[in-house]
């Protein structure tokens, strides 16, 4: 049994250690590809998977070319999704990503409901968001938005590195793999949709990544901490209005000073209105407020 630690997009997965029970008998020559993502190696690599029970099993792994696509079906991929150990799912999904077959996808739909429903979140969930980013389609889509409704996706797990923020599922998986999937217009739109939801704890969470991300967008910092990408004028517009008209929705004082927070730092002047009107006497509300419109007024 060994631990390795886990890539970026995992970070923080067991307190930023992977338990993999996986010993690879090649050194990996993979390398990070763009945004961490890991990029198929041109050499085969054969990788021993210690099943329960110390059972031992081969796992070859390597470049999808013919003759892999001969001895590897689709069938047979998708069959390893629903293998005990986390290792082999997640070599499914890697194979299911090099095959490029779209029948993967409902495969790896049903993949994702067994991760959701598990009792922990391990890395091969990251590994199913990714895959179904990359499929694309509406179906995979309406999953991967459904996933920022879900409450466990926005647990916060301590990492044991410094100064590190706790690692949060919805921010780390489910955002960036909907920006690549459908651009900062469906990533939005996703965490709107979650800011409407009747959950104070999930409208709370999702303001507070919207303020994230209006920050970064005015820092110049890219919209998720794996990109560099801008919003467009219509974004911009749409994540103005929306947040206007939730301020002024809003009931709970956490929430709207996330808000604040945001039209604060998009610098927008058609928030002005909306945030004077949200004024309240209640001081933990207004303080936030004054200092979105501070900046505003300074712009």
């Amino acid at each position: 049994m060994c631990f390795v630690k886990a890539p970026p997009r995992c970070e923080g997965t067991v307190k930023g250690w992977v338990q993999l029970r996986e010993v690879s008998l090649v050194p990996p020559l993979a390398g990070a590809g763009p945004r961490g993502r890991s990029v198929a190696s041109p050499l085969d690599c054969r990788t021993m998977v210690m099943g329960a029970g110390g059972r031992m099993r081969w796992w070859k792994r390597g470049r999808a070319g013919a003759g892999d696509r001969r001895s590897n079906s689709v069938e047979e991929v998708c069959a390893a999704l629903q293998d005990d150990e986390v290792p082999v799912r997640r070599e499914a999904v890697r194979k299911l990503r090099r095959l490029g077959d779209p029948r993967a996808v409902g495969p790896l739909l049903d993949a994702l409901d067994r991760e959701v429903r598990s009792a922990t979140l391990e890395a091969s969930a990251a590994d199913i968001i990714d895959a179904l980013a990359e499929f694309g389609g509406p179906e995979a889509e309406e999953r991967l938005v459904g996933l920022l409704r879900i409450e466990e996706f926005w647990h916060e797990i301590d990492v044991d590195t410094p100064d590190e923020p706790p690692f949060v599922a919805a921010v780390v998986w489910v955002t960036p793999a909907l920006l690549d999937m459908g651009g900062a217009e469906l990533m939005l739109r996703g965490l709107l949709e979650t800011l409407g939801d009747r959950r104070q704890e999930l409208r709370c969470r999702a303001a507070r990544e919207l303020e994230n991300i209006a920050w970064r967008s005015a820092s110049g910092n890219g919209l998720t901490a794996y990109d560099d990408e801008e919003l467009t004028d219509a974004e911009r517009d749409l994540l103005v209005s929306s947040l206007c008209s939730a301020l002024l929705a809003e009931d709970d004082a956490q929430v709207r000073n996330y808000l604040a927070g945001a039209l604060g730092d998009l610098g927008d002047k058609r928030a002005v209105e909306p945030l004077r009107q949200a004024l309240s006497s209640d001081e933990s509300i207004s303080q936030a407020l004054r200092e979105a419109l501070a900046k505003l007024d300074g712009r």
